[in-house]
């Protein structure tokens, strides 16, 4: 069998040519070297993280992932400690503190990091960050930002295409067949635009021994959050409990459960617990309201915690 890790790693790329990029992000990065602070800003699983990596393969750098160690501490340790001694390939050659997750960090982080940034002009700053509105109007100043996520349907089909193309290649590699190329293309869209996702669903046909991936597959697979729909319906909800699976397991993925929420949830009510179905209408309302929320707010996953906890007090009446 092939794991899930194996798999991401026969994808995982090992030098900027292989790795999938809008070309409107290659085109950006040029020859591939860091001339000033960036941020590459965009969903989960577009290759923010890998690219970041690669940018600094065989260069003096120190990684630091933001939502994990995320206090004042760390910059003054780590970071600082780190920029104050000179590059290990030279006097004059730059270092590189790479920030993944930085929109995790706290207001006490970025504080401390203005201050760093400005003191060592030798270091360029790497970051990567799912939500850019959650960082401060001062960090963000003093980074060029990218954007990695589709601006427009040419975009998103551009991505499709390369996706596409990747994944049928992994698929000859596990011996796993497409029916035709629009299975292929409904599989990629239906976990877009996260490549680890769409690796992990390949994983799921793997693991079931399916060499033919047909247009049925793709339907009885299961891609909706039923986890988090047993959570929302829970008779005796636990606060702390719901923030931490809401905050740390669907952080990254709010836009996917918000869209499982509006589209999928009131079905598997009917399905599977009749009795609630007098709360659809409700539920419904508080739905469309959180999803405009969503677009209000600097902290989008705090709108689905909102959500979740306001269905919990519809069910439990």
């Amino acid at each position: 069998m092939v794991h899930e890790q194996q798999l991401t790693e026969k994808l995982r790329p090992t030098s900027l040519k292989h790795i999938i990029l809008l070309d409107r992000i290659r085109k950006s990065m040029g020859e591939g070297t860091i001339e000033q602070n960036l941020i590459f800003a965009g969903k989960a699983g577009i290759g923010k993280t890998s690219l970041m990596k690669l940018l600094v393969i065989g260069e003096d750098y120190l990684y630091i992932n933001a939502s994990e160690e995320r206090g004042i501490d760390t910059v003054r340790d780590k970071i600082m400690e780190y920029c104050a001694t000179y590059s290990t390939k030279g006097v004059n050659q730059s270092k590189y503190v790479l920030l993944d997750e930085f929109d995790g960090a706290t207001p006490v982080f970025y504080q401390a990091f203005r201050a760093a940034s400005e003191k060592y002009p030798h270091v360029k700053f790497v970051a990567t960050c799912n939500y850019i509105n959650k960082l401060p109007d001062p960090i963000k100043s003093r980074f060029l930002v990218l954007d990695f996520d589709p601006k427009n349907s040419d975009e998103e089909d551009e991505l499709y295409s390369k996706y596409s193309k990747r994944i049928k290649m992994l698929s000859a590699k596990l011996g796993i067949e497409w029916e035709n190329d629009d299975v292929l293309l409904l599989f990629v869209k239906m976990n877009f635009p996260d490549l680890r996702s769409i690796v992990r669903k390949l994983q799921d046909f793997r693991d079931s021994s399916i060499g033919m991936i047909t247009m049925d597959n793709i339907k009885t697979l299961n891609y909706t959050f039923n986890d988090i729909f047993d959570l929302a319906i829970a008779k005796n909800p636990d606060p702390q409990n719901t923030y931490k699976v809401v905050m740390t397991d669907y952080a990254n993925k709010v836009d996917d459960v918000f869209l499982s929420l509006g589209s999928e949830f009131c079905d598997w009510i009917i399905e599977n617990h009749e009795p609630l179905v007098k709360f659809i209408p409700k539920i419904t309302m508080h739905t469309v309201n959180y999803q405009f929320l969503k677009t209000q707010i600097i902290d989008p996953p705090l709108a689905l915690l909102g959500l979740i906890y306001e269905i919990q007090l519809v069910i439990k009446g």
